[in-house]
């Protein structure tokens, strides 16, 4: 059989038609948090298979030759919120409108910024529209009382509500992964995930909406802060008075951002200047956090992910010369990327999953508004509340805080420990020799500060379930390059 070109939407796919090894190098890098930079961190988890940069269209010609083309360049950031509001407007109804049709429609509603107009939204365009909200995150409830509003604003709403220890743990999807993905995950929830749309199922939904997505695309890094220093001192030192009460940081921090003019390629070069138990760079670093090797993680590991870097092309350049809008669309396509993967469970159960803030036309909109105004430190997310105001009832849009869910995953953490260390005698990783058996037991029973330790534990151990999901579908060897 002759050499073919093939290409998907899943990268386990290609991997089956093509007999490919998983790639030890690249699950290493995968442990590292913060995530290694694009694109090494957007690489196929298989030898042989290769993925299409997201700023690129794939052609196939006849012949079998491929060419990827770029589609998309960051736009520049220099219009004003009241520039774009109209046309952001627009896009916002059109992208809820153009989704809804005849089939029955469902809607996260938060209660936050992002979900609420969009479920709004999504019953203004079809009434019969069911919502879901979570309920007992936590004992400080921002966002229950503003979902009990939206739902007596919708006429005619089913309003679901769940309590959260009436679902399985947040673990759980770690645990005993709902779905097969060609990835690992990136965080927690994907339990909860499926028993949400195992109830949208039972309403039959057909289509169900979420505001994943706004916190990446109406939020702006606040590494903004340096280049707006450097070109409008008055207004820089203005918000450096808010961000440096938001941030904690200190008037060194702040000097820090001012000073800092590295190129991006000296940037990264720093990044991988790694050691075990060590964070290298400073935290108000202007391209982003230096990545974490936490204390689990081996040398040989390290070594593999040194080798991936060493191998990038030196030419690397960041998706945008404003260090603050390159971490905003990375963090945008983290969105897109957790959004598939997310996807794949609504649909075991008949459902499209809906992420309409991260449509092309709505994340283009918001990257040309200038950074400092839709990253201010004096107002919530002020673009997508701008962009709402005459489509969405004033009231819904009102907050100026977030929910922090950290006491909820903290509550299950201690409940799922357990099971965790089952995972963590008997893993995979570690007989990979990726990972230091001993030191991931440490960490699973430790308290895990606040800081990068849990979100490192969270995802080696969804690197862990990833390959247990793997590994039984054939017994094929792991590409390992010593």
């Amino acid at each position: 059989m002759r050499n073919s070109t093939v290409a998907s939407n899943r990268a386990d796919i290609l991997a089956d038609l093509s007999n490919s090894d998983l790639d030890a190098e690249s699950i290493a890098v995968r442990l590292l948090v913060p995530p290694a930079p694009d694109p090494l961190d957007t690489g196929s988890m298989w030898s042989a298979v290769h993925p299409v940069p997201a700023d690129r269209q794939l052609s196939i010609h006849p012949d079998g030759h491929t060419a990827a083309a770029r589609w998309w360049t960051a736009p520049p950031a220099d219009m004003s919120i009241a520039d774009t509001t109209e046309a952001l407007r627009v896009a916002i109804s059109e992208a809820v409108a153009l989704r809804t049709g005849d089939e029955v429609v469902t809607a996260d509603l938060s209660g936050g910024l992002d979900s609420t107009p969009l479920a709004y939204l999504a019953w203004n365009n079809y009434p019969n529209v069911s919502a879901v909200t979570l309920t007992g995150m936590t004992e400080d409830d921002g966002d229950t009382g503003v979902a009990l509003t939206a739902a007596s604003m919708m006429a005619g709403l089913d309003h679901l509500m769940l309590p959260v220890d009436k679902l399985v743990n947040t673990f759980d999807g770690i645990i005993t992964p709902p779905a097969s993905n060609d990835e690992p995950f990136f965080g927690l929830q994907l339990g909860r995930q499926a028993q949400i749309a195992e109830q949208m199922s039972q309403r039959g939904s057909a289509l169900h909406f979420t505001g994943h997505g706004g916190d990446e695309v109406f939020s702006v890094p606040s590494v903004y802060l340096g280049d707006l220093l450097r070109t409008n001192k008055r207004v820089g030192l203005d918000h450096a008075r808010g961000l440096r009460a938001l941030n904690k940081w200190s008037w060194s921090d702040v000097v820090n951002l001012y000073r800092d003019t590295d190129s991006y390629q000296k940037w990264t070069n720093h990044k991988f200047d790694l050691a075990p138990e060590r964070r290298s760079g400073r935290s108000t670093s202007r391209w982003g956090e230096a990545a974490y090797v936490p204390a689990w993680v081996t040398r040989d590991a390290l070594q593999y992910v040194r080798r991936r870097f060493e191998n990038l092309d030196k030419t690397l350049t960041p998706h945008s010369p404003s260090p603050a809008q390159h971490q905003c669309i990375e963090s945008i396509r983290t969105a897109g990327r957790i959004s598939r993967l997310a996807g794949n469970i609504y649909a075991q159960h008949g459902i499209s999953l809906a992420y309409p803030l991260i449509d092309d036309k709505i994340v283009d909109l918001a990257l040309r508004v200038r950074l400092h105004e839709r990253g201010t430190p004096w107002e919530f997310k002020p673009l997508l509340r701008s962009a709402t105001a005459k489509i969405v009832p004033p009231e819904l849009m009102s907050r100026s805080t977030k929910n922090d869910m950290t006491e909820d995953v903290y509550r299950d953490l201690r409940s799922a420990r357990e099971s965790l260390r089952e995972m963590c005698e008997n893993s995979v990783l570690v007989s990979m020799g990726l990972v230091d058996r001993k030191e991931l037991l440490t960490a699973c029973g430790i308290q895990h500060a606040a800081g990068l330790s849990l979100p490192s534990f969270v995802m080696t151990m969804n690197c862990e379930a990833w390959l247990r999901s793997q590994l039984p579908k054939s017994h094929r060897k792991l590409e390992v390059h010593l």
